[in-house]
C-alpha cells in the first residue's frame, strides 16, 4: 500500500470514511482497527474486514451500517 493521500483518497485501497478521513478499504492491508474504514482489522490476515452485525461494532458503542458494512 502506498502513501495515503488525505486530500483525495485516491491511493490504492483507500476510501473516505464519511467523516472527512481516508481509511483503508475492506480486503486491504491494515495493522490496527483505526487503519480501516470499517474500524475492523483482522489481525490474523492483516486485512480490513467488514462488520457482519452490530455485535462487531459493540466495542465502539456503534452499529453496523447494513449497506457499507462499516461501524458507524
Amino acid at each position: 500500500m502506498g502513501k495515503i493521500d488525505y486530500e483525495t483518497c485516491n491511493s490504492p485501497g483507500e476510501v473516505c470514511n464519511g467523516k472527512g478521513q481516508c481509511k483503508v478499504q475492506t480486503g486491504y492491508t491494515c495493522k490496527t482497527n483505526t487503519d480501516c474504514a470499517s474500524k475492523l482489522c483482522d489481525l490474523a490476515t492483516g486485512t480490513c474486514k467488514p462488520c457482519a452485525s452490530s455485535a462487531d461494532c459493540a466495542i465502539y458503542g456503534t452499529t453496523c451500517d447494513p449497506v457499507l458494512k462499516f461501524c458507524k
